[in-house]
């Protein structure tokens, strides 16, 4: 499994590869999104007051997996979720700006991003991130 470890062995060498997308402070920010996948595991809490399942190994290696997608991808670290049936999903929120993507295990992020009343949806597995997404994540 993918832990907090293995994202500070991804670190040092993202220094050679990419320095530009290696800060302390945004690599503080995701190392305490992997622990929160941990707690998440632990105590699972969501939104909403029906009871969450806990995550399932598959469903936290792939919100690891996607945290790391997103951390190469240079977007802002987000805040974990995770959903009724386990999923363990990423969430940003700034006014009235939200985007969220859920880790599906199957490798399909399923996505979704809105800009006040305005809403796009979609799926992401391979290729960069959608450019509704990332544009709301960046506003």
């Amino acid at each position: 499994m993918i832990g907090a470890g293995d994202f500070h062995a991804l670190l040092a060498h993202l220094d050679d590869l990419q320095p530009s997308l290696h800060t302390p402070e945004r690599a503080l920010a995701y190392e305490a999104q992997f622990e929160a996948i941990d707690r998440l595991g632990l105590v699972p809490k969501n939104w909403s007051l029906d009871p969450a399942a806990t995550p399932k190994a598959e469903q936290t290696l792939a919100a690891r997996s996607g945290l790391i997608r997103l951390y190469l991808a240079g977007i802002p670290a987000p805040k974990m979720m995770v959903q009724e049936d386990g999923t363990v999903g990423a969430y940003w929120r700034r006014g009235d700006n939200y985007a969220s993507v859920d880790f599906d295990a199957d490798g399909m992020y399923s996505w979704c991003a809105a800009k006040g009343s305005d809403v796009v949806a979609g799926a992401w597995s391979d290729g960069p991130l959608p450019i509704p997404l990332r544009d709301v994540i960046a506003a």
